[in-house]
């Protein structure tokens, strides 16, 4: 097979030339159409999940809003303060217990 067969094939060149303005202009407004209506018709099945964020992207969050916070002297400052250290605490536990043990040879192979 030569390099010109392999970049233009018959067959590609036989389509293009069959093809007219007009079944592409139908072809581009279908495609249109069926994006604009995705939602009406149920949605496109491979978008792409979202995913919850890591424990380190909440306590980061975390930090933030608590330095928000110590700037404000309210009472639900203070109660929020003491929700987001009480999570805080139970997300740092929840990733202690997930830990395995393991082997300072295993760190080698």
């Amino acid at each position: 097979m030569s390099v010109e067969a392999l970049l233009n094939p018959s067959g590609e060149s036989d389509l293009l030339s069959s093809t007219s303005p007009e079944d592409i202009f139908q072809a581009v407004m279908e495609a249109r159409d069926a994006s604009e209506n995705m939602d009406i018709n149920g949605g496109d099945d491979d978008d792409p999940v979202d995913l919850p964020p890591t424990r380190r992207e909440v306590l980061q969050a975390s930090d933030a809003i608590k330095r928000h916070l110590m700037g404000l002297d309210t009472r639900y400052a203070r109660e929020l303060e003491a929700l987001l250290a009480s999570m805080n605490r139970d997300l740092r536990l929840e990733d202690a217990h997930s830990m395995q043990n393991t082997t300072i040879t295993s760190y080698f192979t």
